[in-house]
């Protein structure tokens, strides 16, 4: 199956502007619809040159169909980054089967060659039913690129500067988390810091008492011999 994906291994020798895709579109949509009327016209007035016009509008699809399928790679490629997951998928589906409907259009112009060589209603009859098939995907893929516009915002310039304030609001929020987390951290290390130095404080205090309580027992032997030394002077 990787042969069907031929026309997307295509490189284009220039680059294409972005936004031609909404044009090509409109024509991809409006082009089959008009086929489809001159073919119900053709089917009562049987006109030979109604043949020729169908068929000379569905060989010019055929180009209308490929250049919206590259426009739309090249807006597809500039609008994937800014998508959500849901609508990265989204534009992908919508690629894949843009890409279809241009191997389609190939198939559609052969089947009314066909048809017009063979002359017959059944060549005919099964020709109008893959163009309406043809038409309602097309419609169908119409709606899915309004979706990926107004659903997803692809290619909405108000969008993509929404999504820059909404990544320059995200930075600002991890660098104020940032210094949070560092007026934080030196909160923590200046409450310890008191803390040391209270405790260091105590250990002094403590220390001091110590002294003071040693030097108070150190003196009382003293005073205790003095005053028994005065007793027995005063018996004699």
């Amino acid at each position: 199956m990787e042969y069907l994906n031929f026309l997307d291994t295509i490189k284009l020798p220039f680059e294409l502007p972005i936004l031609i895709h909404p044009v090509t579109v409109h024509f991809a949509i409006a082009l089959p619809i008009i086929i489809l009327i001159l073919e119900i016209v053709n089917l009562f007035i049987k006109r030979p040159y109604l043949n020729i016009i169908t068929s000379s509008f569905l060989f010019f699809v055929i180009f209308i169909f490929t250049a919206a399928f590259f426009a739309g790679k090249a807006d597809g490629s500039h609008a994937f980054s800014l998508l959500s997951p849901e609508g990265q998928e989204e534009l992908k589906l919508h690629k894949t089967i843009g890409m279809y409907l241009v191997y389609a259009t190939v198939f559609l112009f052969l089947l009314k060659l066909l048809s017009m060589a063979i002359k017959k209603d059944a060549a005919q009859a099964v020709y109008m039913v893959a163009l309406l098939v043809f038409i309602g995907v097309t419609l169908k893929q119409g709606k899915d690129g309004g979706e990926l516009v107004y659903e997803y915002g692809a290619n909405v310039e108000a969008i993509s500067k929404m999504d820059d304030k909404i990544m320059e609001l995200e930075d600002k929020i991890d660098e104020l988390e940032t210094k949070l987390k560092e007026c934080s951290s030196t909160k923590e290390e200046t409450q310890q810091s008191e803390a040391q130095e209270v405790n260091s404080q105590q250990d002094k205090t403590e220390t001091v008492k110590e002294q003071e309580s040693n030097a108070t027992l150190t003196l009382q032997p003293k005073n205790i011999d003095q005053n028994a030394t005065t007793d027995n002077n005063t018996t004699h």
